[in-house]
């Protein structure tokens, strides 16, 4: 079975600006519900308090998707540099970097 993200979802975004000069896309990592989900180095916990978040969340390190820049509506606030760090592991592990 394929679990996909669905296009409604809260993304986490980290874009420079070179970056929004350069493309109209972004790549974002998908935010999902933390009940009931395991917890490791792809799949990293978002505690509510954190980014104006209405529920704990789980960043999908694994499932990193493109998108139109215009498709970005708003930021809801910032993560800590902890778990920033945390799905920077996560993503450097799913690109083998």
């Amino acid at each position: 079975m394929t679990k996909e993200w669905s296009n409604d979802s809260i993304r986490i975004l980290g874009l420079t600006d070179a970056c929004r000069r350069s493309s109209p896309l972004a790549v974002v990592v998908p935010l999902t519900d933390a009940a009931g989900k395991s917890r490791d180095v792809l799949h990293v916990e978002v505690l509510r308090k954190e980014g104006g978040l209405s529920k704990d969340s789980i960043a999908l390190c694994d499932q990193l998707k493109a998108v139109d820049q215009a498709r970005i509506d708003e930021k809801l606030g910032n993560i800590s540099a902890d778990t920033m760090a945390k799905i920077t592991l996560g993503i450097k592990r799913v690109l083998a970097l």
